[in-house]
């Protein structure tokens, strides 16, 4: 015992000292200038491109930092993954192609009508604002697969044979919905074609895909890590599109400029979710009536293992405001989103501009602390509990190891009966994963050496 617990305070000290330190030397960066180095400082992100167009698409204010993740500077042409912000392209698409938003989605794609637990009478439209009953479930989406969106739900292991699908009507934010506006596209013609005419210089094919865009940047443990992006080509409708800030500012002009008071994408239809959140085709509506006296607003986040991007519509401003960075895990996903908040505040040159930082997530940093000593105390008692293997008694053993046994089973299967397997966690949160494996791994560790324990004292109490 005086040999061994001096190592353990020791051992807590340096990974209290390592995990606190990490994200403290991620920040350190020289004082900002330009909204991308502003937006980085506060999010370390190692690359960001910031664009404010007028409607017209002329460039009001651009700016660049950093470097994207072959250690190439990034610049304006510089590819970035889009997200979510992939649903208002494939919106714009649907609506381009003349496709009825009333058309019942079994009629749009009739193969549904012999497997899918979707209604009658769920629309396109309801597809578009998502009112369509469907989950959201990042276990069915967010794969890399190379098929289409048709090729996928025609295949045995559609996602929609297991899903629970909701009362048509309410506001449930999913990408499936979106998956299923993909393989309309699809039957409407070259998706490709469709989508490019909606956002010029999209990225769509996987091959240019994968040879244009460079690696993103995941946070692991407050560092930035770089990570691969592979496409999901049956995901180009809900996240998987990329381009330039460039192409995505030129996109973000065309559509501020359809939504300007009068204009037909100001009056397409939206839907109110119960927190009062409104959303249209691809966009959540910021309805605008109150004190500043402007019209609506328009904005969408969207994010992938890597990449983050956020575009803002202001079309009584007759602005339009693009952030692309190649940076996010999902742990962060509150900063990135209140740090793009503050960033199109302060280019609108809105009263929400004087707003302070969203600051370091805290609260997620004390947690894999928490979780780094929760480790390294059952490493430590692992090996403790073998060195006075000799002194343990049996039913003191099997009591530990029946604990211990059931805090390892509990940290995979857990998480997986709530929909988020380990290998899930590993593409949005690796240090979280790290994390439960480890845990996982040392608490089987000393299950094992508290059983091994208890057997053998039994042996050699029959013997």
């Amino acid at each position: 015992m005086k040999t061994t617990w001096p190592w353990v305070f020791v051992a807590v000290a340096a990974a209290v000292g390592a995990l606190v330190a990490a994200p403290v030397a991620a920040a350190t960066k020289p004082d900002p200038a330009t909204p991308a180095e502003t937006f980085a400082a506060h999010t370390d992100a190692p690359g960001v491109a910031v664009a404010v167009v007028d409607l017209d698409g002329h460039v009001l204010d651009s700016s660049t930092f950093g470097r994207d993740g072959n250690g190439n500077p990034i610049d304006t042409d510089t590819p970035f993954v889009w997200g979510s912000v992939s649903k208002s392209v494939t919106a714009a698409a649907v609506h381009d192609a003349g496709v009825n938003t009333d058309l019942p989605v079994v009629d749009a794609l009739p193969f549904l009508t012999r497997a899918s637990p979707l209604g009658r009478n769920v629309t396109v439209g309801d597809l578009l604002n998502h009112t369509s009953g469907l989950p959201h479930s990042l276990s069915a989406t967010d794969i890399d697969r190379s098929a289409g969106a048709l090729e996928v739900l025609e295949g045995p292991d559609s996602p929609l044979l297991d899903v629970d699908i909701d009362e048509r009507g309410g506001f449930n934010y999913s990408s499936l919905n979106y998956l299923l506006l993909q393989a309309i596209l699809e039957r409407q013609g070259d998706l490709s074609s469709l989508l490019e005419r909606s956002a010029s210089g999209v990225i769509t094919s996987q091959h240019e895909f994968s040879d244009a865009v460079p690696p993103g940047h995941v946070p692991v443990f407050g560092l930035n890590r770089p990570r691969n992006v592979e496409q999901d080509h049956a995901g180009l409708g809900y996240g998987y599109l990329a381009g330039s800030v460039d192409a995505l500012a030129r996109y973000a002009a065309e559509q501020a400029r359809l939504r300007v008071a009068g204009g037909p994408g100001e009056r397409l239809p939206d839907t109110l979710a119960r927190d009062g959140t409104r959303y249209a085709s691809g966009w959540y509506v910021d309805s605008g009536e109150g004190a500043t006296g402007r019209g609506a607003n328009y904005r969408h986040s969207g994010a992938v293992p890597g990449y983050f991007a956020h575009v803002a519509l202001a079309p009584d401003d007759r602005k339009a405001v693009v952030i692309v960075a190649n940076r996010y895990g999902e742990m962060e996903a509150g900063r990135m989103s209140a740090e793009a908040e503050r960033t199109v505040a302060a280019a609108l040159d809105e009263s929400g501009s004087a707003a302070a930082s969203p600051g370091r997530p805290w609260g997620y940093v004390l947690a894999m602390v928490a979780g780094g000593i929760a480790v390294l105390l059952l490493w430590v008692r692992a090996a403790f509990a073998w060195r006075t293997r000799a002194t343990r008694s049996e039913t003191g053993a099997l009591l530990e190891a029946s604990a211990v046994g059931l805090a390892a089973a509990a940290v995979i299967a857990v998480p997986a009966y709530l929909g988020y397997p380990v290998a899930l966690i590993a593409r949005w949160a690796p240090d979280v994963a790290i994390l439960l494996g480890a845990f996982g791994g040392f608490a089987a560790l000393l299950a094992g050496v508290c059983s091994a324990t208890a057997l053998t004292r039994r042996y050699r109490r029959t013997s």
